[in-house]
């Protein structure tokens, strides 16, 4: 039996598969480098981090898009931290995850 995701009330059924589960590790890997640069040269901004993003994107293999979320996740886990005043260690990215975009179209059976 496969596993099961609720999504906004609506349960979906599906098999985990490698080809899936490599595509969360990249995603990972990636939010952990972009976190690396931020914390490194104390980035904040979005624009100021955009300057590394096809050195990690090439390093990834990830779409331009999905570098972008990638960013977007390692700049937001960088401000949380800061807030938190965690200057002892660097943050680290412990659970594999990633964000799907919001424009994917799929069809539900059902």
């Amino acid at each position: 039996m496969g596993r099961v995701v609720a999504l906004k009330g609506i349960k979906i059924e599906y098999e985990a598969s490698d080809e899936a589960l490599e595509l969360i590790k990249q995603y990972t890997k990636a939010v952990q480098d972009f976190l690396d640069i931020a914390v490194k040269r104390k980035i904040t901004s979005l624009a100021k981090i955009n300057d590394y993003r096809q050195e990690v994107r090439a390093k990834h293999n990830l779409s331009g898009a999905t570098a972008v979320l990638a960013m977007k996740d390692a700049l937001a886990i960088y401000k949380a931290w800061r807030r938190r005043k965690g200057k002892k260690s660097k943050p680290v990215v412990k659970q594999l995850f990633m964000k799907a975009m919001h424009g994917l179209q799929c069809k539900a059976d059902g």
